[in-house]
C-alpha cells in the first residue's frame, strides 16, 4: 500500500490522524498478508444511516454494520501500480456502541479491529460460518497485538476526545 485516501464523515467523533492512520494501515495489510505492491487503499468513515445505505446497495442487507470490504485484487484484470486496491467503509458509531459493551475493549480497539478485519477480508479471506469467524477473529488479535508491539496501539489512533 503507497497511497492512503480517507474520508471522515462523523459527528462528533473526531478524525484520525492521516499520517498515523497511513503507518498504522499500512503495517496492518502487511501482516494481514496483502501484496507490497504499490496500489491505493480508500477508508470511507460513515454514520449509521450512510452505512445502512450501503450495506444495502453494495451487500444486499438491511440495516447498519461494523465495515464493508471492496476488494479488487481478485478481479478479471490486475491491480496497476498507484491504482485503488481496496475499499474500506467503516462505521465509527458501531465501534463506539460495541467498545462500551464488550469486555476488555474500547473505541480505539473496535475501530482498529473492524480496519484489520476489512483488511483480512481483502486477502479473500471469509467468515461466513464457525470455523472461518473464529481464525478471522484470532488473525485480528494477532495482527492488533502485534501493532501494539510495535508502537502502534489503536489508542495511539482513535480518541473519542481530541
Amino acid at each position: 500500500m503507497n497511497q492512503l485516501t480517507m474520508a471522515w464523515k462523523v459527528r462528533p467523533l473526531p478524525k484520525p490522524e492521516n499520517k498515523t492512520l497511513r503507518q498504522f494501515l499500512r503495517r496492518a495489510a502487511d501482516l494481514a498478508g496483502l501484496p507490497p505492491t504499490d496500489w491505493e487503499l480508500e477508508v470511507l468513515f460513515v454514520d449509521d444511516l450512510a452505512m445502512a445505505r450501503y450495506n444495502e446497495e453494495i451487500v444486499g442487507h438491511i440495516g447498519t454494520t461494523d465495515v464493508i470490504t471492496l476488494s479488487y485484487f481478485e478481479a478479471d484484470s490486475p491491480v496497476f501500480p498507484g491504482d485503488t486496491g481496496i475499499q474500506l467503509i467503516v462505521n465509527p458509531l458501531a465501534a463506539l456502541r460495541e467498545g462500551e459493551k464488550r469486555k476488555n475493549s474500547d473505541y480505539s480497539t473496535e475501530l482498529a479491529r473492524y480496519l484489520i478485519h476489512g483488511l483480512i477480508h481483502a486477502t479473500g479471506r471469509s467468515d461466513l460460518d464457525p470455523k472461518s469467524r473464529a481464525s478471522m477473529r484470532r488473525s485480528e488479535l494477532r495482527i492488533l497485538r502485534r501493532l501494539a508491539i510495535e508502537n502502534m496501539a489503536p489508542h495511539t489512533l482513535f480518541s473519542k476526545n481530541k
